[in-house]
């Protein structure tokens, strides 16, 4: 899975479109899956994965490691896993939306 989040991280970076999308203040989030929990820090400056736990997540993400690999490479969007019952979101509606413009995006090569 960590593959994935550097390709996913690289993409981000590579992508022009993308940049103007990601906020000047960090958010953090929480991914949980069956196997890890990782936490991500996305902001303009930097996009940072790691296993260790972050204080004050503003989004939390459950799913199994299938959905999060579909949601990476772009083969699902994040709403549809949601209506389907494959993924449980918590944050705002603003950050949820940022999630879904980054795992679209980023993922249609």
């Amino acid at each position: 899975m960590e593959r994935l989040f550097q390709q996913w991280q690289n993409a981000i970076s590579n992508k022009y479109t993308v940049l103007p999308l990601l906020p000047s203040t960090p958010i953090k989030v929480m991914i949980k899956t069956m196997t890890e929990t990782i936490y991500l820090s996305i902001s303009k400056e930097t996009i940072q994965f790691q296993s260790e736990f972050i204080e004050n997540v503003e989004c939390k993400i459950d799913c199994n490691d299938n959905i999060l690999e579909k949601l990476l490479i772009g083969n699902i969007r994040l709403q549809e896993a949601i209506r389907f019952g494959e993924v449980n979101v918590e944050g705002s509606f603003r950050h949820i939306l940022l999630l879904e413009s980054l795992f679209y995006l980023v993922g249609q090569e």
